[in-house]
Order: C-alpha cells, then structure tokens, then sequence
C-alpha cells in the first residue's frame, strides 16, 4: 500500500471515530495600541479625565450584547426560514440554448465551469446574460436582495441581532497642552 492511501485511509477513519468532519470558526479580537505594548483602557480614562490625553473617536466596533466582547462575526440569514446556508446568486440566461434560472440551479462540471440544467453544455461566462444579483436560501430556495443579519460572540457564543448590539467606540489618545507642559517639567 502506498505511503498516500495510507494517508488517506488514515485520514479518512478519523472522520469515521468523530462521525463528521465539524469546523471551529472563531474569530478573535483583540484592542492593541500600536506604540505601546500593554495599554491598561482605565490608565488612558484617567489621564483624559485629568486633562493629560484628549481622545477621539475613530472607529466603532461590535461588541457582543452580553459579555462585551469584540470577538464577533456577522452571519446572512435566510428572512424565511432563518437558516444561514444562504448564498449569493445570479438570475442568469444562457444565450444558446435560453435557460433562464438561478444559478443555483446550473451545475458545476468537474473543470468547475457552469453546466446548464437544459441542456446540459458547459457555459463559458461570456455566453450567459445576468439579470440581477440576489441572496438565495439553500434550504428553503427563498431568494432575497436582503438577507436578515445576525452576530455571534465567538467569546459567549451569544447570537444577537444588530438591535441588540453594544457599540463600542474606538479612541486615538494625544497628549494635550497639560500633558505636553508636565513633560516638560
């Protein structure tokens, strides 16, 4: 047997023991200052309180509703049946034989090019015409130009809705006139 089949069989037993294959998707963030390697956030409030730093905003970021976390990452979901094996589509027509359909529905040959459901070819993309761009639900078919949103915490695993988000501001801190004349001292 060969040192690849061994592999593959290898691996392939290991899907077998666990029964399926599950990915981990975690997202992890992290508020660094780029100047300094740890910042403490209530050492910046203070010296803005006593006049030493001036902050502004320049960005916002979604923290999770119930821990706080910036951890998140935003998922389509389906409006009908909220799944979240939703896809982006084209409404497409392929010019030589007219199917018209989503392309959902045309399949992929093995080189990966589209294969029409009608009649069978393979269609090079300069040989269909799109009419529109939408989102279309895997499980149910709804199609859709807006899908729902929701976030997961990848902290908490809380699932939210952008309703129910934190907003976080993000701060860039100077030094102000009163920080710049005690430097001086």
């Amino acid at each position: 047997m060969s040192d690849s089949v061994k592999d593959m069989k290898e691996f392939l037993s290991k899907i077998v023991t666990t029964g399926s294959l599950i990915p981990d998707f975690k997202v992890i963030a992290t508020l660094k200052y780029l100047s300094i390697d740890e910042v403490d956030e209530s050492v910046l409030e203070a010296l803005t309180r006593e006049g030493l730093l001036v902050r502004r905003i320049t960005d916002v970021a979604i923290a999770c509703s119930k821990c706080g976390s910036l951890s998140i990452s935003t998922k389509y979901v389906c409006p009908a049946c909220s799944s979240v094996s939703i896809v982006k589509s084209r409404l497409i027509q392929h010019i030589d034989c007219g199917y018209v359909g989503s392309e959902v529905s045309f399949l992929r040959s093995n080189s990966g090019a589209l294969k029409c459901p009608k009649c069978g070819r393979e269609v090079a993309e300069e040989r269909l015409i799109v009419y529109a761009t939408f989102f279309e639900c895997l499980s149910c078919h709804f199609r859709t130009s807006s899908p729902n949103v929701i976030h997961k915490c990848h902290n908490c695993e809380n699932i939210f809705k952008p309703a129910d988000a934190s907003l976080r501001p993000i701060y860039l801190y100077e030094l102000s006139d009163k920080g710049r004349e005690l430097l001086k001292q």
